[in-house]
């Protein structure tokens, strides 16, 4: 990710950190990172790319949102963070996505294994017995 791109969300960041009333303290705390590595997001950083799921659980606004600023993701109302934030919905739709692709994966494999079975049979490299299971 470009630099000038991480200055940007450590701006956003630091942007909804200070309309909730978080002081930069408080947001390195949640996210567990020193102080000093917050403010600098606004002069010359932005954040770490592993810590930027939790500032949006933290902040209370969709990863979209803090990577974009795009206004399809606008910050949510002030509630506690909880499991149902955007970025915990995100992250459990993300979840059914992967393990619904794993299991199509898984079922073409199947195929293809039962393919190359069937081949072998065809060619007479192998008896039936030999490719079953």
């Amino acid at each position: 990710m470009p630099s000038s791109q991480r200055f940007a969300i450590g701006q956003r960041v630091l942007d909804l950190a200070k309309s909730r009333g978080m002081s930069q303290g408080d947001l390195a705390k949640e996210v567990g990172l020193k102080p000093g590595a917050v403010s600098a997001w606004g002069k010359s950083s932005g954040p770490p790319l592993d810590k930027i799921e939790k500032l949006a659980e933290v902040l209370n606004v969709t990863i979209e949102y803090l990577v974009t600023g795009s206004d399809s993701a606008v910050a949510l109302p002030l509630t506690p963070p909880s499991a149902a934030t955007p970025a915990a919905q995100s992250r459990d739709e993300l979840r059914s996505v992967l393990e619904a692709q794993q299991k199509l994966i898984d079922t073409q494999q199947s195929v293809i294994d039962a393919m190359s079975r069937r081949l072998a049979v065809l060619e007479g490299g192998f008896t039936r017995q030999d490719c079953v299971g």
